[in-house]
Parts: structure tokens; C-alpha cells; sequence
């Protein structure tokens, strides 16, 4: 696959990959599925209110490690690959 699974397990390298799916995104030949499930992931990164509180010790830092990793497979696997090769050259 374009990313690497090592790298998706360290918080820092969310990064590249989020601005990735966003001009995924904005691309118009990116199937609607996909932008509705990138727009989810990207707003959940993004967005400073957690589903579960990050001051639950460890339940709420899992919901980030959890989601946000199967969040970016799946709308990576539903854009197609010279899609997602476009908006990382940006």
C-alpha cells in the first residue's frame, strides 16, 4: 500500500498522510464513498473534542490509536491509488 503500517503507529506521522486524504478529497474523481469516510477521518483528527475523553487514563488515548489508524486504511483503500499518488505529490 502507499503508507506504511510501522509509521501510522507513531502520532507525528498521521500528519503527511491526513493532508494526503485531504487533497484526496478535494479531487473530483475521488468516489463519494470514500470522500464521505476521508471527510470522517480528517474531522476526527482534526477536531479537538475526542469520543471518549483523553483524562480516562488509558481508554481515552486508545479511541485516537484506534480509530484514526483504521480510519485512514479504509478511505485509503476505497480511493483508487494514482488518486492518492496525486495528492501526495502535493
Amino acid at each position: 500500500m502507499i503508507f506504511k503500517r510501522r509509521a501510522l503507529l507513531r502520532g507525528r506521522a498521521y500528519w503527511p498522510h491526513i493532508r494526503a486524504l485531504f487533497f484526496a478529497l478535494l479531487d473530483r474523481r475521488t468516489p463519494w464513498k470514500a470522500r464521505l469516510v476521508a471527510l470522517a477521518v480528517v474531522f476526527y483528527a482534526v477536531w479537538p473534542l475526542d469520543l471518549i475523553p483523553d483524562f480516562i487514563p488509558w481508554i481515552g488515548w486508545l479511541d485516537d490509536l484506534v480509530i484514526v489508524p483504521l480510519g485512514l486504511w479504509l478511505a485509503y483503500r476505497l480511493i483508487p491509488d494514482h488518486i492518492v499518488a496525486d495528492a501526495q505529490r502535493r
